[in-house]
């Protein structure tokens, strides 16, 4: 009976002190300071580049010089990529096995476009095709319509002074129906009036200057680019209400009235 008394005043002595231990243990917890936590530093926003403007290249080959988006070319076991077909050499070509296919020119600026000339694979195969010209790559115009009827190996097709930033090229079958879109040579004339000072109306067909001037000075005030040549016609040394500015442009000329406000 002593021993039993003893061990429940040693039991109760041992719960009496978890209970005390738990409690200070709580308490700490409790009172314990909250631990500082470094806040994430936010990351500034990063500027996006300015971006360069596209220099515009407005020499006579312009259009040997222009953006060409193709939606692929042949690779195997030849590769012959889009910068083939403005090579200068006849004999090379740019090819893909898809059609149709769009080939689209941007030559960075808005041209007066007089010819486009084609040179194909061979003598016998004919290529069914279309072109269409825009000025901000959303509206286009049909302006070569060849899809039914063309001509083996050279095409000239005339663009009428169609006033285009771009043209697409949408191939559309060959004569062999073999699947294969190729074209060995693109030529593209075209020409157009620079940063100038005088008000050029394209489609009137009329440049209003403030005050006449010589003939070269004129000419050379307009910023012309392109594959173009330019006269006045006019009986005097100096520009004159009502004269011509005629740029020839390969074999076609273009003609714009002079107004002298």
């Amino acid at each position: 009976m002593k021993n039993t008394l003893v061990k429940c005043l040693n039991l109760l002595i041992v719960i009496m002190l978890l209970s005390t231990s738990g409690c200070k243990n709580k308490d700490e917890v409790e009172n314990s300071p909250t631990p500082y936590i470094t806040p994430l530093k936010t990351a500034e926003p990063t500027s996006s580049p300015t971006p360069v403007p596209r220099e515009i290249y407005d020499g006579p080959d312009f259009g040997k010089k222009a953006e060409i988006e193709v939606d692929g070319h042949q690779m195997d076991p030849t590769e012959r990529p889009k910068e083939l077909m403005v090579d200068e050499d006849p004999d090379t070509r740019w090819a893909f096995k898809l059609f149709p296919t769009d080939v689209i020119f941007d030559f960075g600026a808005p041209f007066v476009l007089s010819k486009i000339i084609f040179t194909w694979l061979n003598l016998e195969r004919e290529y069914y095709y279309e072109v269409y010209a825009s000025v901000d790559n959303k509206n286009w115009e049909l302006v070569v319509d060849r899809s039914q009827d063309s001509e083996p190996y050279t095409t000239v097709d005339d663009l009428k002074g169609v006033y285009a930033r771009y043209l697409c090229i949408t191939l559309i079958d060959n004569s062999d129906q073999n699947g294969w879109a190729a074209i060995n040579e693109v030529d593209i004339e075209g020409f157009r009036f620079g940063d100038s000072d005088y008000d050029v109306d394209l489609e009137n067909k009329r440049i209003k200057v403030s005050e006449p001037c010589d003939v070269d000075t004129f000419i050379k005030n307009c910023k012309l680019g392109g594959l173009y040549e330019a006269s006045v016609l006019t009986d005097e040394d100096k520009i004159k209400d009502g004269d011509v500015l005629v740029v020839k442009c390969g074999d076609v000329n273009f003609e714009y009235v002079i107004v002298v406000n």
